[in-house]
């Protein structure tokens, strides 16, 4: 038992880039009482475990591990900044999102390279707790990377936080947990047609776990381009294998 719970607090804090040092100074305790923990040798107190709980991100749920060389993603230029600048401000991820008031879902998976360019608003709030600004030039490489010529850039949200919802007109997909798309959609206010999506059975983790945008505010072209990824999808998109709006009603 106290090897198990040495294992996960070694590795929680590995994964949020956390020395011995500074994770002893958050729960109040020597380094040398964390190096115990992680050896097993001790196990922490009720007290203490509440604390991990808060700084790791301790729930029912397990956050993320960090993953391996095979399985890491592609991370955008913004995705690096931001474990740069967390790291650097001794915070974990459930810290960081507290002050930004972003989900710590959307942290990890930012730095994992799973969200590639997330919305403005939420970089905007992501500096604003970490006290500095984005360099123009993480911002432009992070969007000029998703950028989809004559149209604009693929921008990603959190499809189960509805502050993260984008309310442009555009076309969307959303996602399962293995980042397979499942469905497209289309709407003059993307939020409203998450809205009656979020009555669904089927619009809940893992079924659904991340997705994307592009805006798009030409009604006709927001149709075409929408036909045009369900038919590439095929039996891939397995929630809507057409178009789930008539043209004229999006």
């Amino acid at each position: 038992m106290a090897g198990e719970i040495g294992q996960r607090i070694r590795r929680s804090r590995q994964r949020e880039g956390l020395s011995q040092t500074a994770l002893a100074e958050k729960v109040g305790v020597s380094q040398g009482a964390i190096a115990a923990w992680e050896g097993g040798r001790t196990v922490p107190t009720e007290e203490n475990k509440r604390k991990l709980k808060v700084i790791l991100g301790w729930s029912r749920v397990r956050a993320p591990s960090k993953p391996s060389e095979e399985e890491t993603d592609e991370v955008s230029s913004f995705g690096v900044w931001l474990r740069e600048q967390r790291v650097q401000n001794g915070l974990s991820v459930p810290e960081l999102a507290k002050r930004a008031s972003v989900s710590a879902p959307a942290i990890y998976n930012i730095e994992s390279g799973k969200i590639q360019n997330p919305q403005p608003a939420t970089r905007d709030r992501i500096a604003a707790a970490l006290e500095t600004a984005v360099p123009e030039q993480v911002v432009a490489e992070t969007v000029e990377s998703q950028e989809v010529a004559g149209l604009g850039p693929l921008t990603d949200f959190q499809p189960h936080d509805k502050k993260d919802w984008p309310t442009c007109a555009g076309v969307y997909v959303l996602y399962d947990i293995s980042q397979r798309p499942i469905y497209v959609g289309k709407g003059e206010k993307i939020s409203t047609r998450l809205k009656v999506h979020e009555e669904k059975f089927w619009f809940k983790s893992p079924v659904v776990e991340y997705a994307s945008y592009i805006e798009v505010s030409n009604k006709e072209l927001r149709h075409q381009l929408e036909q045009s990824l369900i038919r590439f999808l095929k039996s891939n998109a397995v929630i809507n294998k057409k178009s789930t709006d008539d043209f004229g009603s999006d």
